[in-house]
């Protein structure tokens, strides 16, 4: 797979196409790139909540050893397989199991493509635990700053203990407080332990306090949504999952006032036109993207303008006239 398309994003960029365009490999790369410039703190929740992608925790491993290029304001990530700059980040505390490791390597260049600038290193081992094979990273940091705070998943069903824990770590209480309100009507009451004592978050419904799951499936992507909108990047796979369409247009509306970057992928019409169309009226077209990820690897770009006005089109190729 190999795309040489240079991508012009803008605030919220809607990332369409039929199975088999790689669509989610895209936002994973994104992700990848974007891993070794965050916080050190935000790291292990992420990368916890990131592999949620793909279900998966081997996800960056596989997705390093294959190989991808990003360029991001002067930053450009690329897969690394050894050598003396990935061997110098720190090991990981358990043996690994013969499979080599792999990195992610960010460099910053100022935009020139020269590999003289200061780098930022995320190592990748697999080894092996009482649960089965699984990978840990480790970082050497370089470039000197912080890049975004982003968060990227897809809504899984049901969430689990794990996921809730890194969630919550990423959350700001406040902000998400008020969009789980303006999305849901209903409060966020921040982390309290279950029946069984395990941390998950709480909202609050009337006199009653619930965990998000027992919301229904639609109202749990909608609150994972709210919350996450507190972050400055937001990296979302299939956002129409579970959602009924009022709550699309609702979620649509929640994304449009909301002060996140948005990288959404999506298979859905009526996701793709509730999106649109919310920001067609409220004439901010220019914050929006539409990028088609075809099966011959070509990526057709639409202003926001432009996709809204080839929404039959982009709609009849979701329905599957890929």
């Amino acid at each position: 797979m190999a795309f040489n398309s240079e991508l012009e994003v803008g605030r919220v960029n809607l990332i369409t196409g039929c199975n088999g365009t790689f669509k989610t490999t895209f936002l994973e790369a994104v992700c990848a790139t974007l891993l070794p410039v965050s916080s050190a703190e935000d790291i292990p929740a992420l990368y916890g909540l990131a592999k949620f992608l793909r279900m998966d925790d081997l996800w960056l491993y596989i997705l390093a050893w294959d190989g991808f290029e990003v360029g991001v304001d002067g930053l450009v990530g690329c897969s690394i397989r050894g050598g003396a700059e990935l061997l110098s980040v720190t090991p990981p505390s358990m043996p690994a199991l013969g499979y080599p490791p792999v990195g992610v390597k960010v460099t910053a260049d100022g935009g020139g493509g020269s590999d003289g600038g200061a780098s930022t290193i995320l190592r990748i081992d697999v080894h092996l635990t009482q649960s089965g094979i699984t990978a840990t990273i480790g970082v050497k940091p370089g470039l000197g700053v912080v890049g975004p705070r982003f968060v990227a998943l897809s809504t899984p069903n049901p969430i689990t203990p794990e996921f809730a824990n890194n969630l919550m770590r990423l959350v700001d209480y406040s902000k998400a407080a008020g969009a789980t309100v303006e999305l849901l009507g209903a409060g966020f009451g921040g982390i309290k332990p279950d029946r069984f004592n395990r941390p998950m978050p709480v909202v609050l419904a009337g006199d009653r306090e619930l965990p998000p799951h027992l919301l229904g499936s639609g109202s749990l992507a909608g609150f994972l949504i709210a919350t996450l909108s507190s972050r400055d990047v937001v990296i979302y796979d299939n956002i129409e999952s579970h959602m009924h369409p009022a709550l699309l247009g609702r979620v649509a509306s929640l994304i449009r006032r909301s002060k996140s970057q948005w990288f959404i992928s999506t298979q859905s019409a009526e996701a793709l036109e509730a999106l649109l169309v919310e920001f067609y009226r409220a004439k901010e077209m220019g914050d929006v993207r539409v990028f088609e990820f075809t099966k011959s690897h070509r990526i057709h770009q639409y202003s926001g303008e432009d996709a809204y006005r080839s929404i039959s089109e982009l709609s009849e190729d979701l329905r599957g006239q890929c």
